[in-house]
């Protein structure tokens, strides 16, 4: 079972904050916090967890409209078939 930890607490007092933000600001309080266990894998930091999702918005934001509704199409069927 895969586990995220992020707090209860600061969830609950902080209801008006996307989850980015809220890893956002895990990753600058406590960079080498495990934020993921997966068990197999290797746990991932929420620094680490923070610079993919930086990556991801960086090459989401790169893309053109076509290119993002191919993205889009190819996961719904990749869905669709499995």
């Amino acid at each position: 079972m895969t586990q995220i930890n992020l707090v209860a607490q600061e969830v609950s007092s902080s209801q008006d904050l996307c989850i980015h933000h809220l890893i956002e600001g895990r990753a600058k309080r406590t960079p080498d916090a495990i934020a993921i266990e997966a068990p197999g894998r290797t746990a991932l930091t929420y620094r680490r967890l923070h610079n993919h999702i930086h990556d991801v918005v960086t090459k989401l934001n790169a893309m053109t409209v076509w290119q993002l509704c191919f993205l889009m199409v190819r996961r719904w069927l990749w869905h669709f078939w499995l």
